[in-house]
């Protein structure tokens, strides 16, 4: 098996765990009676899932960036997969996650740069941050949980974040004789 589809299919495998688990909780804590809005909880569960999807969706973003736009195995995928991948790339760059995980996510201060030098260091405010947070779920966490992955995978098209990524990493180990899903 070729080195890299290895590579792809453990990353894969991992995004996968990284983005089933945070709807998971959610989904479930949603059944608890009083886990609504206005239940402080509920925020902040709620921020620590979307939280870690978008890190997993970063990731992803970076694995398409390496394998996707400079080497073969991504172009080796069906035609089909391979322009599924590349709309879950273009979904990410238009929702601006990267961005809000490098200045909200991962990070307490907005800073003003101008070239390497920082112009202003200031905290980022809730509001902000609930702002960015509103373009990238587009004011409904529950389809972007659902966008990401369903609910209800049974009744899914087939076009999640999930099983797009599940689609791939079934591809790449399919282009040798082990068997690479992590246990």
């Amino acid at each position: 098996m070729n080195l890299k589809f290895e590579e792809l299919s453990w990353l894969f495998n991992d995004l996968m765990m990284d983005m089933t688990a945070p709807s998971i909780v959610f989904k479930e804590l949603g059944q608890i009676p009083g886990f609504v809005p206005e239940n402080p909880s509920y925020l902040s569960i709620n921020r620590m899932c979307l939280s870690q999807l978008i890190i997993a969706l970063c990731k992803f973003h970076e694995i398409y960036s390496k394998f996707g736009v400079y080497d073969l195995e991504f172009k080796t995928m069906p035609q089909e997969l391979f322009n599924s991948l590349q709309s879950i790339d273009s979904e990410i760059t238009r929702r601006e996650i990267y961005k809000f995980r490098n200045v909200y996510v991962g990070h307490a201060f907005k800073e003003r740069r101008k070239g390497p030098k920082i112009m202003s260091r200031k905290p980022l405010s809730l509001e902000e941050g609930q702002s960015r947070l509103n373009t990238i779920v587009a004011n409904d966490y529950l389809e972007f949980y659902d966008w990401v992955c369903p609910q209800d995978l049974k009744s899914s098209d087939g076009s999640s974040v999930v099983e797009i990524i599940t689609r791939a990493r079934d591809y790449c180990n399919e282009q040798g004789p082990e068997k690479l899903i992590r246990t």
